[in-house]
């Protein structure tokens, strides 16, 4: 038998800190402070397990407010976050306890809809607590340099090697991003912080977007810029006669190995193929091994960046909703083309959600 307790986050934080780096040790220094106490659109609502009153958690979750536009309207709706169970507890009835206070909660909430991305494992969790499956949250990757992947299966490090140059210059001479003319009109720019013109850019682009969460300058600030435990860098697009930025791409690299975080630009193809070529362009000179792009959303994208020579790997998570029955947009959320979601709109993911 179970007890479960939505979390003071004062009084409980010692508690709830304790448990994931107990259970979960990548779990993040300062995500605490940033995702539960000070996200800008509310804090954290959470939940603790307990055997019984006295004892400590043995599994806990969230949700985090997120400001989105549907469809031009804006609605708060919540993620899905940090869902966990202590490792001795699984398949004994806790996480099924976590989710159906989850969906008494959302039931009575203003929240239009919740979202996660759970893996295999947590995903039948969800199905359970009648979360519908939207689509895959796709993984896919551009490799500039073979030379580990050669490894991989020749077992002769010292071949690896010399095996690889050939096929790295190959990989770069037939590349989209190689062919690619520079726009006299355009600069590239790697700036510290998001400006009132990244808030042109977002009125400016949204209307274009269906399901897609806030991006004003404030939001990305406090996301990316003033993170605690990730350094995120950002890339723009701007047009040089009147210093508008048409686009930007957020990312953080990992010993040469680059990931996307999010990726916003005015809906033209134009724009999308400048802005990936030339940052595909960059990121080669600075010597990057890989760029890898997580997404959920419309085929157009998808197909944009498989011209770009990213391939789609087998390995994905799911897209997770669960509808307010109060909620008058269904068909709009539940249309995967509608959406735009990266891994930046994962706020606060944790290795113990199954998540990102």
């Amino acid at each position: 038998m179970y007890l479960v307790a939505k979390t003071d986050l004062i009084k409980d934080e010692n508690e709830i800190l304790r448990f994931w780096r107990e259970n979960f040790p990548g779990w993040p220094d300062g995500k605490y402070s940033m995702f539960y106490v000070n996200n800008p659109y509310g804090q954290a609502i959470s939940w603790l397990v307990r055997e019984t009153s006295e004892t400590e958690a043995i599994a806990a979750n969230a949700i985090l407010p997120r400001r989105m536009n549907i469809n031009g309207d804006f609605e708060m709706e919540a993620i899905v976050s940090d869902f966990g169970v202590n490792i001795d507890h699984r398949g004994k009835g806790a996480a099924l306890l976590l989710q159906n206070t989850l969906v008494e909660y959302h039931n009575q909430s203003d929240f239009g809809f919740l979202y996660a991305t759970p893996n295999h494992i947590s995903e039948k969790v969800f199905r359970k607590a009648n979360f519908k499956i939207i689509g895959k949250v796709i993984r896919m990757i551009k490799i500039f340099k073979t030379e580990e992947y050669i490894k991989r299966f020749i077992k002769i490090p010292f071949i690896a090697k010399p095996l690889s140059k050939p096929l790295d210059f190959i990989l770069k001479l037939i590349s989209r991003e190689g062919r690619f003319k520079k726009k006299e009109e355009y600069k590239t720019e790697i700036l510290s912080e998001f400006d009132k013109r990244f808030d042109d850019l977002w009125s400016e682009a949204m209307p274009n977007y269906s399901v897609i969460g806030e991006r004003t300058s404030n939001f990305l600030n406090w996301r990316f810029t003033n993170c605690p435990y990730i350094e995120y860098k950002i890339f723009t697009l701007t047009h040089i006669e009147t210093n508008r930025i048409h686009g930007y791409i957020v990312y953080q690299s990992l010993e040469n190995e680059i990931y996307f975080e999010d990726l916003f630009q005015i809906n033209t193809d134009e724009a999308l193929d400048i802005l990936l070529s030339e940052f595909l362009i960059y990121q080669r000179s600075q010597g990057a091994n890989t760029v890898t792009f997580y997404y959920f959303g419309c085929d157009k994208v998808i197909s944009k960046f498989h011209s770009f020579g990213f391939s789609t790997r087998k390995d994905y998570h799911v897209m997770a909703v669960r509808l307010n029955p109060k909620c008058t947009n269904e068909s709009m959320i539940l249309d995967r083309n509608n959406w735009h979601f990266l891994n930046g709109d994962n706020d606060g993911a944790s290795e113990g959600t199954g998540q990102f």
